[in-house]
């Protein structure tokens, strides 16, 4: 990279022969007056306004762009004046560059000194200079704008204003000026008659007007052959908004119109909603893409970002129906076996189960019979001690395991899964992989309410505390310990809202005098164990374990059964003990 300074002229002759460009993957023009006048107002004080990013056009790396976002017209002459620049002398025409980040501040210098906002004529009022701005006074209320009329011209009968683009124009400006203080010699308190002090006074304007002329804005350039890969890390590291550049931005941007990724994705997402209901990128769609790529030509699969920008349009296009399909099957497998939207425990296993649905023969008996292999490999994968959002190496890794597995009928590794009863008492980061992991195993097993015995659909399914918060509080229980997976339970919302913060000993006990006065507590028995309830209600001391003060015992209890049921899917991966990744967070 090298770093330049550029005039603001230099930022509007650049604009005027459309030699910036913004790529489609950027946001559109989102700022309000209030930060174009804060940041023209920086500017007059010689503050810095951060740098520029461009991107040299190449044959190597083509992006779909848009001009930027602004009226930009050769020769405007709204009030008399020359239009910001007329008065350049002719130069060699600039070479053309993305902008990757300073949009926001290229287009509103723009749309200030070229009088190419769409609706409005910026100006500054030299009178509030004299007796404000230039007595030391913060604010921005020396810059105003005024609504162009339908023709798209300004103009004003206000004496006091000079446009901000007849300011870039020395000549003119100084003619604006010098009839300025004419006109006011005996009406601005700053001159009081005296042309000496009059004169004074308007030099400190020319001053200001003069910052703009020569303010030079830092400007990093990409160097010509930069890998796609280091453009993406640098927009990452640069980008003063934390926006994340996506592999599927710059493919976007690359490929347009033919294909047409955007809408080919928003397609998608109307005929199958759950991939919206995950939150799903379309990055993963070409990750699919380019597995069963590698797959197909018996190559080892990548899905790095070089290999998904260098994917040619037939790939891309011959394998994008069977790669949207294969997605919307492994959410709605991994929604069966407990993944709750929008954040299921990892996106980068799902795509490559996703990727394994496209390419198997049997896709269709694995999918719909609840394979029992790859549901014990899901969860070894998802249950791992300090697991993480896969990488895209181990994507490829994972897919090649699956693909054994279908065309070879060669089992995929079985992780070892280290879990013991404190380690599960011990999960309460909802965050946490191995949180999402049990949490979707508790999801798949709880099918019925606990209380009303009522099937749980998708879409009326809360997190219920067994313990209440509240409750717990009061006691002095811990923040972890009160939002222990062991405290959780699915319910349907209607039942959440009923139980709010009832104490579970008063809960549970209703619901035990009720079966005992029907007559149905061995049903009862049956529904605390299809969720996962410690004990048995025929049990005289059963409901102790409700009592706040035995919250320990309770979760100890249900971390054991939790255990067992881990133990239940995925077999012998599963290690009662811990590794020593198992340290606690401190108190």
């Amino acid at each position: 990279m090298h770093t330049a300074n550029f005039t603001i002229s230099d930022i509007l002759r650049r604009a005027r022969e459309k030699a910036l460009t913004i790529p489609q993957f950027q946001r559109p023009f989102v700022w309000k007056n209030a930060q174009i006048k804060l940041l023209i107002d920086s500017i007059s004080r010689s503050y810095p306004v951060g740098s520029i990013l461009l991107l040299p056009k190449t044959t190597d790396i083509t992006l779909n762009s848009r001009s930027i976002q602004a009226e930009i017209f050769e020769d405007r002459d709204d009030d008399g004046d020359r239009s910001a620049g007329d008065s350049q002398p002719e130069e060699m025409p600039a070479e053309q560059h993305y902008i990757l980040d300073g949009q926001q501040r290229v287009t509103s210098i723009v749309r200030v000194f070229m009088n190419a906002d769409p609706t409005h004529s910026y100006y500054f009022n030299v009178r509030k200079m004299l007796s404000h701005y230039l007595r030391g006074e913060d604010g921005t209320d020396w810059i105003t704008r005024k609504r162009k009329d339908k023709n798209g011209h300004s103009r004003t009968e206000d004496q006091d204003l000079i446009r901000a683009d007849v300011v870039m124009d020395q000549i003119n400006c100084e003619i604006h000026l010098s009839q300025f203080s004419d006109n006011n010699l005996y009406t601005i308190e700053e001159f009081n008659g005296d042309r000496r002090k009059a004169a004074a006074e308007m030099a400190k304007v020319r001053g200001v007007f003069e910052k703009f002329r020569s303010y030079l804005l830092p400007v990093v350039t990409i160097e010509r052959d930069a890998k796609i890969e280091s453009i993406c890390r640098i927009f990452e590291t640069i980008n003063s908004t934390g926006t994340r550049l996506t592999t599927f931005d710059l493919s976007v941007a690359k490929y347009y119109p033919d294909p047409d990724l955007q809408s080919m994705w928003r397609h998608a997402k109307e005929s199958h909603p759950i991939l919206s209901d995950f939150v799903v990128d379309g990055e993963r769609a070409l990750q699919v893409v380019a597995l069963v790529s590698a797959f197909r030509s018996g190559k080892f699969p990548e899905v790095s970002r070089g290999t998904l920008l260098t994917m040619g349009r037939d790939v891309i296009l011959s394998e994008w129906d069977a790669a949207i399909t294969g997605l919307a099957k492994a959410y709605r497998w991994a929604e069966r076996n407990g993944a709750r939207a929008p954040n299921p425990p990892s996106h980068n296993i799902l795509t490559a189960i996703a990727a394994l649905f496209v390419i198997s023969n049997e896709s269709a008996s694995i999918y719909d019979n609840e394979d029992d292999t790859l549901r014990k490999w899901y969860f070894c994968k998802i249950l791992q001690q300090g697991a993480r959002q896969a990488g895209n190496y181990k994507m490829g890794l994972y897919f090649s395991e699956l693909s054994r597995y279908s065309s070879e009928k060669i089992n995929p590794t079985f992780d070892k899964v280290y879990m013991n009863v404190e380690s599960i008492m011990h999960l309460y980061q909802a965050a946490d992989v191995r949180y999402k992991g049990l949490q979707s195993l508790i999801f798949a097993t709880v099918k019925n309410d606990l209380f009303t015995n009522h099937l749980i659909s998708e879409d009326m399914v809360e997190e219920h505390h067994i313990f209440p918060r509240a409750l717990l509080k009061k006691s002095k229980v811990r923040q972890r310990d009160i939002d222990s997976i062991t405290n959780k339970i699915p319910v349907i919302k209607d039942t959440n809202r009923k139980i709010s913060d009832e104490s579970p000993y008063d809960s549970f006990r209703t619901r035990l005098l009720s079966a005992k006065e029907a007559g149905t507590v061995g049903a009862l028995r049956e529904r605390m164990h299809a969720c996962l309830i410690p004990g048995n209600p025929e049990d005289p001391d059963w409901l102790e374990q409700f009592k706040v003060e035995n919250y320990e015992v309770f979760m100890r209890r249900r971390a054991q059964i939790m255990a067992e049921r881990i133990r239940t899917i995925i077999g012998d991966a599963y290690v009662d003990g811990t590794t020593d990744e198992d340290d606690d967070d401190p108190d």
